[in-house]
């Protein structure tokens, strides 16, 4: 086999452990932005005293402007929680793009970092 193949290659092993970042990254982005979404919930809701659905009226505004914050519907607040979400994915596939090319999956600290640098 020739070296400088097997320098450039891509190995089953590097595509696997790629695939295991990229989805608990995901996940973890995923469950991020959900509990982001309760603590901003309950903070417009008991600081002040608006509806549960006010915490996505600012996010929606982005997808549909002042009619979000005017007269939202029940398929705006839909689409802006469907927005933040996709949003928390992106960089949940950012950083595992750079945790993956910087190989610091299996250090905790590194992965602090590259967290630290995206989030």
């Amino acid at each position: 086999m020739d070296i400088t193949r097997a320098r450039t290659s891509v190995t089953p092993a590097a595509s696997a452990r790629f695939g295991a970042t990229l989805a608990s990254s995901l996940g973890a982005a995923i469950v991020g932005a959900a509990v982001m979404l309760v603590v901003l919930i309950v903070a417009f809701t008991a600081i002040e005293r608006t509806s549960i659905a006010y915490a996505l009226r600012p996010i929606g505004t982005l997808l549909y402007g002042d009619r979000m914050l005017v007269a939202p519907t029940a398929a705006m607040y839909a689409g802006a929680a469907a927005l933040h979400l996709a949003v928390a994915a992106a960089w949940g596939v950012v950083f595992a793009c750079l945790t993956a090319l910087l190989r610091t999956e299996a250090s905790p600290p590194g992965a602090l970092l590259v967290g630290v640098v995206v989030g």
